[in-house]
């Protein structure tokens, strides 16, 4: 009876240890690896979405607080340097406080 016993819990610890393998096999491997990089992606984008709405949100938040200052993004688009020379306009002009 008693080898009976360790032969049946030997062979279920047996099971088990290559159901886990095979388990761990899968997640590591090269499909498992390119599924969670692509579920990371998704997710990353997702964060990277939300912090472009909130950072919308604030700074109109903030422009209203200030009074509607313009938004200082950039120099107006130009549609060819040829005609109207070289861009003069630089991002080093304008500090942080835009003065």
């Amino acid at each position: 009876m008693r080898r009976l016993f360790w032969l049946t819990l030997g062979a279920v610890l047996g099971a088990w240890t290559v159901l886990r393998v095979q388990r761990f096999a899968r997640q590591f491997g090269p499909r498992g690896v390119a599924g969670r990089a692509v579920g990371a992606g998704a997710a990353l984008r997702a964060f990277a979405a939300d912090v472009r709405i909130q950072m919308r949100h604030r700074e109109a938040e903030l422009r209203r607080a200030a009074g509607g200052m313009p938004s200082l993004a950039g120099p107006p688009a130009r549609h060819s340097r040829a005609i109207d020379g070289p861009d003069t306009w630089d991002a080093t002009d304008i500090d942080k406080d835009g003065h």
